[in-house]
C-alpha cells in the first residue's frame, strides 16, 4: 500500500516594507557615529568649538561610560535646544551648495540624536541674552523632559550609562584603560588644533590634559606631551603656495627624536584632526636618508587649503578626507618639511637650547573665499613639483671638491663650519673610529665613517641633481614581464624614466619591457647585488605609488657613499680629521647617515662640571 508523497511546494509572500521608528533609526545611526566613549567626546567637544567656546572642561569616569563636557560657547535657546536632538537637525548647513564648503566640525545633525539613543543624556544650556537656561533630559525609553533651569552661559552635556540600550556594543568595548587612552589621545589632538582654547581633561581624579589656551602652538605642544622645552628637538615648518592658496605649518622633530610607530605623525586639515596617508607619506619621504628603517618623526602638521578643494564628508565620523589635488598636497608637505630640516641643519648642534618655535602660530580656518595663512615664511608661487632648495649646493661642492674652480686652494681645510656657524676644535681620535671635538656646548664625539658617508652622499646627490643623468648601456637584458597596470605606468612616465637615465623599449600588447640602459650611478655602486631589472622595478614602484622618483636613487647613492667614505678603524692624521669634520659640517642635513644612524653625540659642559664638582669652566675655555 503506498501513500502520497508530501507536497514540497511553499507559498512565498513578499516581506512588508515598513518605515522604521525614529528610536531604532537613531540606534542604527549611533552604530556609525558613536563607536566608543571617545566618539562621544569628539562630537560634543567639536560642537563646543563650533559654538565659539574658548574654554572646554571634560570629565570622564567609569571607564568612559559617564562623561561631562562643559563649555562657555554661545549656548542655545530653548527652541533650538529642543530641535538639536531631532535627527538631522543642524544649524551648519542649509542648502546643497553648503556641502562643498564645510567649514565647521559637525554638520550632519546626527550626533546628539545618536548619543541620546544609546545613553541617558542631560543638556543644560543658556544664551547670553536669556536670564535662565534650558534643561533637556533624554532617555532611550521615554520622551524628552524639558524644564527651565539656572545655569551659566554655554552648554553642559552629561552622559550616563553609555551603551546601556545596546548591550552588544557594550560587550565589545575594550578594557577601561584602552578606552580612556583613546579619549586622552583625542583630546590631545583637539588641543593642538586649537591652541587658543583652554582644554582640560580629567579622568576620574587625574588631570590628564590641561592647556592654557594662550594661542601658542609650541606652548600647547609642550603642555600636551609634557615637554619642557620643545624648541630643543622640534623645528618650525611653514610653507605656502600663494597661487593655489595651500599652506603647511606646524612642528616636526629633528632626527634626534624618532618613534617606532607612525601614530606620532599627527596630521590636521583645516584644523580637523584626520588620518591622512598623503601627508604621512610625504613626511616619510622628507625624512628619507635621515631616519633608519622602521623609525618615524614626531610631527604635528597643519594643512590649510580652500574648502572646495577637500571633501570632509567621506567618513561617518569624519576621520578621513579626500583631496581634489592629492599630488599637490604630497609635494607641498614634503617640500615644507624638507626645507625646515635643511634650514635647521648643523645649527642644531651648536645653537643654545632655547625655544626657537613660533609663539604666534595658531592653525587657521579657511572660508571658501578667503585663505588665512599661518604667520612666518611665505614662498612665491611654486610649481606643483615643489623642487627642493639648492642654496646649500655651492658650499657642499667647495668643501668636498666637486666641480672645484681652479682658483680654490687645495690646502687642508680647518674645521670651520660654513654659513657663520661656530668653529670647532679637533682634539683627536678615539679607538680609530671616533673624532673628538671641542665645541661651545661641550665634548662632541663624531663617528668618522658616518660623518664621511653623509658628506659623500650629499656630493653624489648634488651631482645627480645638477647634471643630466648619464646612462650606462647594457650588453644584454632579459625582458621584464609587467602587469597591465605597470605597463600603463611605464608608458605614461617613459620620459621621466629617460630623464633619470633609464632607456627601454616597451611592448604594450605583450606587457613586456626590455631595458637597454640604466643610470650610470647604478654602475658605480660597488657591492650591489641587485640586477638592473630590480633597480628599474624600484623606480616603477615609486611611480605606481605616486611618490617621489628620487627614493630608489637615494638607496643607490647611499651604497656608493658607504663604499667611498672613511672607514671605522682607519687611522687618521689631524689634518685628515679636520677634512672629515669640515666636509661633514658643510652638509645640509648633518644629523644622520643616509641609512639613518646618528653621526654625533655631545657630552654637555654642564654635565662634565657636575661630575667633577666644578662650578664652571675657566674663563679661557669659554
Amino acid at each position: 500500500m503506498s501513500s502520497a508523497a508530501p507536497s514540497t511546494s511553499k507559498t512565498t509572500t513578499s516581506p512588508t516594507i515598513r518605515v522604521l521608528p525614529s528610536a531604532l533609526v537613531n540606534k542604527i545611526a549611533a552604530g556609525e557615529v558613536v563607536e566608543r566613549p571617545a566618539s562621544v567626546v569628539k562630537e560634543l567637544v567639536e560642537n563646543a568649538l563650533d559654538a565659539g567656546a574658548t574654554k572646554v572642561d571634560i570629565q570622564v569616569q567609569q571607564g568612559g561610560r559617564w562623561l561631562r563636557i562643559a563649555d562657555n560657547g554661545h549656548g542655545m535657546t530653548a527652541e533650538n535646544a529642543q530641535r538639536a536632538f531631532l535627527n538631522h537637525a543642524t544649524s551648519k548647513i542649509m542648502v546643497d551648495a553648503d556641502l562643498d564648503t564645510i567649514g565647521t566640525f559637525g554638520f550632519r545633525g546626527e550626533a546628539l540624536a545618536s548619543i541620546g539613543a544609546v545613553s541617558e543624556l542631560t543638556c543644560q544650556t543658556r544664551t547670553a541674552d536669556c536670564d535662565h537656561g534650558t534643561q533637556i533630559t533624554l532617555s532611550a525609553t521615554g520622551e524628552p523632559a524639558i524644564t527651565p533651569t539656572g545655569c551659566a552661559v554655554g552648554t553642559v552635556m552629561t552622559i550616563a550609562n553609555l551603551f546601556s540600550t545596546v548591550p552588544a556594543r557594550l560587550k565589545f568595548l575594550k578594557k577601561a584603560a584602552t578606552e580612556l587612552g583613546h579619549v586622552e589621545e583625542l583630546v590631545q589632538r583637539l588641543a593642538l588644533s586649537h591652541p587658543n582654547v583652554q582644554l582640560t581633561l580629567t579622568i576620574d581624579e587625574r588631570v590628564a590634559v590641561k592647556t592654557s589656551g594662550g594661542g601658542s602652538l609650541s606652548a600647547t605642544f609642550g603642555e600636551v606631551f609634557h615637554i619642557k622645552n620643545p624648541g630643543g628637538d622640534f623645528i618650525n615648518v611653514t610653507l605656502m603656495d600663494d597661487g593655489l592658496n595651500y599652506g603647511v605649518s606646524g612642528l616636526t622633530s629633528t632626527p634626534a627624536v624618532m618613534k617606532s610607530q607612525r601614530n606620532h605623525m599627527l596630521t590636521f586639515v583645516n584644523q580637523r584632526a584626520v588620518k591622512c596617508s598623503v601627508m604621512s607619506k610625504a613626511m616619510e619621504a622628507a625624512y628619507q636618508s635621515l631616519l633608519p628603517p622602521g623609525k618615524y618623526p614626531f610631527s604635528a602638521l597643519f594643512l590649510t587649503l580652500p574648502l572646495s578643494e577637500v571633501d570632509v564628508n567621506v567618513h561617518p565620523t569624519k576621520k578621513e578626507v579626500r583631496y581634489a589635488q592629492p599630488n599637490v598636497v604630497f609635494g607641498l608637505v614634503k617640500s615644507a618639511v624638507r626645507r625646515a630640516l635643511e634650514a635647521a641643519g648643523a645649527n642644531t648642534y651648536f645653537a643654545p637650547p632655547v625655544a626657537a618655535l613660533s609663539e604666534s602660530f595658531v592653525p587657521g580656518v579657511l572660508s571658501a573665499s578667503h585663505f588665512s595663512s599661518p604667520t612666518g615664511y611665505s614662498a612665491p608661487s611654486l610649481f606643483h613639483s615643489y623642487p627642493e632648495p639648492r642654496s646649500s649646493t655651492q658650499h657642499i661642492q667647495a668643501s668636498i671638491g666637486l666641480y672645484q674652480p681652479a682658483n680654490v686652494s687645495t690646502e687642508a681645510p680647518t674645521a670651520t663650519a660654513p654659513n657663520g656657524r661656530p668653529n670647532v676644535k679637533v682634539i683627536g681620535q678615539l679607538f680609530n673610529t671616533y673624532i673628538l671635538l671641542e665645541t661651545p656646548q661641550g665634548l662632541m664625539v663624531v663617528d668618522q665613517h658616518i660623518a664621511s658617508e653623509r658628506a659623500w652622499f650629499e656630493r653624489f646627490k648634488c651631482a645627480e641633481e645638477i647634471e643630466a643623468p648619464i646612462s650606462q648601456p647594457l650588453l644584454a637584458s632579459t625582458p621584464i614581464i609587467l602587469t597591465p597596470k605597470e605597463t600603463a605606468i611605464a608608458a605614461e612616465h617613459q620620459s621621466s624614466f629617460e630623464a633619470l637615465g633609464f632607456q627601454f623599449s616597451l611592448a604594450v600588447a605583450e606587457n613586456t619591457l626590455t631595458l637597454s640602459a640604466i643610470p650610470a650611478v647604478y654602475g658605480e655602486s660597488a657591492g650591489s647585488h641587485e640586477s638592473p631589472q630590480t633597480w628599474f622595478a624600484h623606480v616603477l614602484n615609486q611611480f605606481a605609488q605616486g611618490d617621489a622618483t628620487e627614493l630608489p636613487l637615494d638607496d643607490c647613492l647611499a651604497t656608493m657613499s658607504c663604499h667611498r667614505a672613511v672607514r671605522a678603524g682607519d687611522v687618521l692624521s689631524h689634518s685628515d680629521m679636520e677634512h672629515v669634520v669640515a666636509d661633514w659640517l658643510a652638509c645640509t642635513l648633518p644629523w644622520t647617515c643616509p641609512h639613518g644612524r646618528p653621526i654625533a653625540h655631545t657630552i654637555k659642559a654642564d654635565e662634565l662640571n657636575r661630575f667633577f664638582h666644578r662650578p664652571s669652566l675657566p674663563v679661557s675655555a669659554r
